[in-house]
């Protein structure tokens, strides 16, 4: 027989040999090296681990396919597994197969979940806790040598889903692998890194060096790591990254660009980050401890950031945040604007550290920041750690203005201090703050009423604020207001529910008979007195939602003739204004109804004192009045009616208690000057303007003739 038939013969009872044996380990039972695989697992990494299927082949390589394996989250911890896949296979050398020895060329992991969790007090659930060999000697439970564990070459992941939940920081996310590989020569203590991470509509590739057998062997040398990665946003590129450092001594410098935060907050949902932050650049420097960083040096910087969500009509344009050394406070600053007014925040912060024990209360965070434009500056200086802000401010403001425009102070002075409990509120941080501030501008307008150097003392606490009191100048009299009430969200300047208290208040007559939702009768200065209970101040409240109690008044002002006939039922032709000596009114607020118990006015010719109801929803008016028409002998009063609604007034005579319609001629020589009284019903008490005096006829007409040309005193 030929040596080329001898030896096809025996490669082929080889090969039929191998086939038969191979075959034959495949289907046998490999419990054994199931509970080799789980006990070596559990020794190496202290989780419990769980294998469903195993298969051994020997040929044409030696490798071990392991189908549902599971390793359980921390002993002692609840929750889901630490990592679960549906199918692994490793590639052992021919002799670690029926040895001790770890020496796996090849390890592959196809389809499965990782859940990363950290726990409040900063353990995670990957940590790994060797125990100690049983021919050791040590004491159970105690860390194995760090020369211990496999030799793996190279890894390759696919389709696996991995989730991370952080307490300590407040990070969630989900993102899946769809490839990692990494491979290294023997005996290399690096490996070569490639990746591609996939959520939602962000994809992060990349590639480096990490040292794996540091991982693996838990070598006590150097282990140094290099990653670059880069990030797509649909389709489009959307940054990139360079990750570097040590892991022993542990040390990482990071080098972050991005286009906006939109990839960020596909990975990191809770983080709240502003929405559709722009140009955003990282430079940073971390070394100590895992658990427990140090940072060395740090650097943000964004471009536009929208944060009318957080702050009504403001926007970042750009924004800073640097510290050079461990120790040096952090610098800030940003660029953007409020209601349309440029402005700029700098300043200082303390330790940095707070950025990486967020939420722990025994960490102070002391800041001196200064928000300034061309005409305003504002200073605080305070502090605040996880449970609360404190702050003294102070500064001036050109002009301000309220967001709903109906408030707009001149060249105001603020100064006062505040504290809020943290966390906030979400919605309305004001439930949560308390302070006091005095405020001084030279003058405020409110629609168009005026008032000049105004003085209040501000106080809110549990979101309920009051100003009180509220001082202001006034032409003829000092003006005190008190204004309070709950603070709506986002803004303090909108008071939900609300009282104002006047003791007095001048407006323009305008403004009231505008709520009133009357024609202008009457021009001049109102004095206000009295407490109202409104909805909200200042907005658009409506009569019948007030309740309270209130008195008009005014002298020296004019009622005018020619709005008169718009309610009226009577179509009467009248031109021009009658002047005023004075008016009062007073009046109480309840379920949609105005009822006067007292209603006056005196001109030099004709007056009105009387009283009655005006019923808000239907606009209905029942007014009883003593009216006088004229002066001194040719005065002639009687008592009327006026009843109906805007527009079809009806003024028809009334008679008296016996039903007898009396009218009177001349005047009774105990009548005095109605204006005293009909003011100080009106104004509650409250010292105001008195009206002009009277002119009173004397029996000499020569100088009668003379006072009415002017040539004589009319006293």
């Amino acid at each position: 027989m030929k040596f080329r038939t001898k030896a096809g013969i025996t490669l082929g009872v080889l090969v039929v040999g191998g086939g038969a044996l191979t075959f034959g380990v495949s289907q046998s039972d490999q419990s054994w090296l199931r509970t080799r695989i789980i006990a070596q697992a559990e020794r190496q990494t202290g989780h419990s681990v769980r294998i469903g299927d195993v298969r051994l082949w020997i040929l044409p390589v030696p490798w071990v396919q392991l189908r549902d394996v599971s390793v359980g989250n921390l002993p002692g911890q609840g929750g889901p597994d630490l990592f679960h896949a549906d199918e692994v296979r490793i590639r052992p050398s021919l002799s670690a197969i029926f040895s001790r020895k770890s020496d796996i060329s090849d390890l592959s992991v196809s389809g499965g979940t990782l859940a990363l969790h950290r726990y409040a007090d900063g353990r995670g659930n990957w940590l790994v806790q060797p125990q100690a060999a049983a021919s050791g000697g040590g004491q159970s439970g105690a860390p194995a040598a760090r020369s211990s564990g496999a030799d793996i070459r190279n890894i390759r992941i696919s389709r696996v889903t991995v989730s991370w939940n952080d307490e300590k920081l407040h990070l969630t996310g989900r993102a899946l692998v769809e490839s990692l590989s990494s491979s290294a020569s023997s005996g290399s203590s690096s490996s070569d890194l490639m990746f591609r991470v996939h959520s939602g509509e962000g994809v992060a590739d990349g590639d480096g060096t990490i040292p794996l057998a540091y991982f693996l062997h838990r070598a006590s040398d150097s282990a140094p790591f290099d990653l670059h990665v880069n990030f797509r946003q649909q389709g489009r590129t959307a940054g990139n990254g360079h990750i570097s450092g040590n892991f022993a001594p542990f040390a990482v410098s990071i080098e972050m660009n991005l286009d906006s935060t939109d990839i960020l907050s596909t990975l990191f949902p809770k983080m709240a980050l502003p929405v559709g932050a722009k140009e955003l650049s990282l430079s940073a420097a971390f070394d100590g401890d895992p658990k427990n960083l140090k940072i060395r040096s740090f650097r943000f910087s964004t471009g536009q950031i929208h944060t009318a969500s957080v702050l009504p009509r403001s926007s970042v344009l750009s924004s800073e945040i640097e510290m050079s050394a461990p120790d040096s406070p952090v610098i800030l600053k940003a660029q953007g604007a409020v209601s349309g007014i440029p402005l700029t925040l700098s300043g200082s912060t303390g330790s940095p550290q707070i950025f990486l024990t967020h939420g722990a209360s025994s960490v102070d965070f002391p800041f001196d920041l200064s928000l300034m434009s061309s005409e305003q500056e504002l200073h605080a200086k305070g502090n605040w750690n996880g449970h609360a802000l404190s702050a003294k401010f102070d500064g001036s403001v050109s002009r301000f203005q309220t967001p709903d425009g109906h408030v707009t102070a001149e060249k105001p002075e603020l100064a006062g201090q505040a504290e809020l409990t943290l966390p906030f509120v979400k919605g309305n941080w004001f439930r949560t703050a308390r302070g006091t501030f005095d405020l001084h501008s030279p003058a405020i307008h409110y629609d168009k009423a005026t008032w000049n150097s105004v003085s209040a003392h501000i106080t809110f606490a549990d979101g309920y604020m009051s100003a009180s009191p509220v001082r202001a100048a006034g032409p003829d009299v000092p003006q005190s207001v008190a204004i309070e009430g709950d603070v709506a969200s986002f803004s303090p300047f909108i008071l939900r529910p609300a009282r104002l208290s006047a003791s007095p208040l001048l407006l323009p007559a305008d403004v009231i008979l505008r709520a009133l939702s009357q024609p202008p009768l009457v021009s001049g200065q109102l004095m206000l007195t009295g407490t109202i209970d409104l909805p909200s101040f200042p907005g658009a409240a409506s009569l019948r939602d007030l309740t309270g109690h209130a008195g008009l008044s005014m002298v020296s002002g004019e009622f005018s003739g020619v709005h008169l006939p718009d309610i009226l039922t009577q179509k009467l032709h009248l031109k021009g204004t009658l002047p005023l000596r004075c008016l009062g009114a007073h009046f109480t607020l309840a379920d949609g109804r105005m009822d006067f118990d007292h209603l006056g006015l005196d001109s030099v010719r004709a007056a009105l004192i009387g009283s009655g109801s005006f019923n808000i929803p239907d606009k209905a008016s029942d007014f009883h009045f003593q009216a006088h028409v004229g002066a001194g002998s040719a005065l002639v009063s009687s008592r009327i009616s006026v009843r109906g609604v805007p527009g079809s007034l009806a003024v028809t005579p009334e008679s008296g208690p016996d039903k007898v319609f009396t009218l009177t001629i001349g005047k009774a020589s105990d009548e005095g000057d109605p204006c005293p009284a009909i003011l100080s019903d009106a104004r509650e008490g409250v010292a105001g303007p008195g009206p002009q005096t009277v002119y009173t006829p004397r029996g000499n007409k020569l100088q009668n003739i003379f006072r009415k040309l002017g040539l004589l005193d009319p006293g």
